[in-house]
Order: C-alpha cells, then structure tokens, then sequence
C-alpha cells in the first residue's frame, strides 16, 4: 500500500458558502463525505500512474476542477548489498568468518534467495564456503545480516574462488553476482607460548633432565650464562626428549627449544 498526500490551497474570496472538497482520481470521485480540510490522503495498492484533482463544494454548486496532478507509484521491494566483492585470508586449516548485509530500501516486501557456486565447478558448491542464512524475507527499511564462513581445514595453500548468487523479487534489477575469494596462507606459528606447554623436569636436576611440549620440539640448544652455546641437538621431531647434562658442570644453563618455528627459553639449574 503507498500513500498519496494531496494539499491544495483555500479557494480566494468569500469563503462564507464552502462546505468543503471533493476529490477526483482517473475523474472518479473518491472521497465518500465532503472532504473539511485542505488535504487528503489516497491509499494505492496498485503501481500505476494517477491522475487528481479538486473541487470546491459550496452550498448550491460546485466548483470547476482545480489543475491536475500526476502521480506515479511504483510499490516494490529494492535490494541493496554492502559488498560488490569479497575477500577472506585464512591460515592453513583454519576458519574465518565474515559478513554483508542486505537491505530492502524499498515500500513492498523483499524475498531473496542466496545461492553458493564454485567458480570453477559451476554447478557445484564450494565445500570451503557456507552461509548462515539462504532464504529469507524483508519488510520495508529493514536490513538482514549474512554471515559467512570460510574453511581452510584439509585445503593446500593457494586461491579457492566462488560466486554468491541473490536471486530476488526486485521487478526492475537482476540476480546480483558477489565474486568471492578466500586465500589460504601458511600458518606463520601464531601459537601463544603458553599453548605450546613446554615443560623441563626435574629442575634443577642432576645428570638428566626431561623436556615435554604439546607440540613436537624440533631442536634444542643449551648455553652457558655467557652465551656459550654447549649442546645442540636437532631433528627431534617429537613432545618428549630426555637432555644429559652428564657431561656438564654444575651451574645455570640456558635451554632454548624451537617448536613450530617459536623459540622458547628455559632456566635450568644442574647440582
């Protein structure tokens, strides 16, 4: 339904005998009581074009028509999309997330339709890429937000693209086309310290001392408080490796293990 607000001035002169107006839509009239105020509100519920105008109703007559008024209503939903393209940079099996929106600017309700197909399997979605919402609907100024999410688990570095196809019910606008690219990068040992739980016990220890993570260790280096570096011991490649300080003497030796590209420092004390 769209409103149609009609004002028009009080007609010169001696106003004494005018009971009111009378308006006429297409030369129909539409009011079914004389019309008291100088405006009038006509409800359309059909696009089209319109033609109004007015009469002065007096006691004994009516007036001629006043001049004409066009009006062209268009009822319809309009769709607007915060992005024209989307990029997302994910690290090697992990996810991300991001998000659009659509808005319905229009005066009518929106449905739409979104639709996710791999750029180089046409007719095939992406395994990588999924949104939170697929169909939905919209009533006038409102606006939906779509969240995507993108997949890197199991997925070789490099560039995976895709379209999301809208499909509305917009009369004068086609599908609308979101080119979308997630690039997927190595993971660059983002891990917190913290995560990689290295451990080294017994410390202070005597001849051997055990080291521990949650994270395969890859090497292991052993320096004085001078900065003399003693044992270097790499290729290990697993959570656990047991350090012989036998050949030693007793001090403070700093201990630095590498895990995923991290190193990680550690006192250690041999009595």
């Amino acid at each position: 339904m769209h409103n149609v607000n009609l004002n028009w001035a009080i007609p010169e002169g001696d106003t004494t005998a005018l009971e009111g107006y009378n308006i006429y839509r297409d030369q129909e009239k539409i009011n079914t009581s004389t019309i008291t105020e100088p405006h009038y509100t006509d409800n359309i519920a059909n696009n089209g074009t319109y033609q109004y105008y007015v009469t002065a109703v007096y006691q004994n007559n009516e007036s001629e028509p006043s001049n004409t008024v066009e009006v062209n209503i268009m009822i319809a939903p309009n769709i607007m999309v915060s992005m024209t393209s989307i990029t997302q940079e994910v690290e090697e099996n992990q996810t991300a997330q991001q998000n659009f929106t659509i808005t319905n600017s229009g005066n009518a309700t929106l449905f739409f339709n979104i639709e996710l197909i791999d750029a180089n399997k046409q007719s095939t979605a992406p395994t990588w890429l999924s949104a939170d919402i697929l169909l939905g609907e919209l009533a006038p100024e409102t606006t939906s937000d779509i969240m995507l999410t993108f997949d890197a688990n199991d997925l070789q570095m490099g560039s995976y693209d895709a379209n999301i196809i809208i499909s509305h019910n917009v009369p004068t606008q086609d599908s609308i086309i979101i080119p979308v690219t997630m690039q997927v990068e190595k993971q660059d040992g983002l891990v917190s310290e913290e995560q990689f739980n290295l451990g080294v016990y017994p410390n202070p220890c005597k001849d051997i001392t055990h080291i521990t993570a949650a994270y395969n260790i890859n090497c292991i280096q052993v320096f004085n408080t001078q900065g003399q570096l003693l044992q270097s011991i790499s290729s290990i490649n697993d959570k656990m490796y047991k350090l012989d300080m036998s050949s030693l003497p007793n001090g403070v030796y700093i201990v630095e293990c590498v895990i995923a590209d991290k190193t990680i420092i550690r006192k250690l004390i041999k009595q």
